[in-house]
């Protein structure tokens, strides 16, 4: 594998602040790292693409009548406090 003077400078400054105990430890680390973004990437794509689908098909709801009929549940559930 090939590092950049700072690539490996960064590994060199993690191993001797002892965060890490090599720098294999820490480039694994990174790989875990990314394997969990690249994961929440594609979740994120999956739903993003759900809720496109709901807009085409015509699922969806009006966001001010939304929260208008929630104030209204929280309202008749908690009296009149402000919700």
């Amino acid at each position: 594998m090939h590092l950049t003077r700072q690539q490996a400078e960064l590994l060199r400054r993690l191993v001797a602040e002892g965060g890490y105990s090599s720098a294999d430890e820490a480039i694994l680390e990174g790989m875990k790292l990314l394997e969990r973004e690249l994961a929440w990437k594609a979740d994120a794509r999956k739903k993003i693409q759900e809720g496109l689908d709901d807009v085409a098909a015509g699922r969806v709801v009006d966001g001010e009548k939304a929260v208008e009929e929630i104030r209204r549940k929280l309202k008749r559930k908690h009296g009149k406090k402000r919700a």
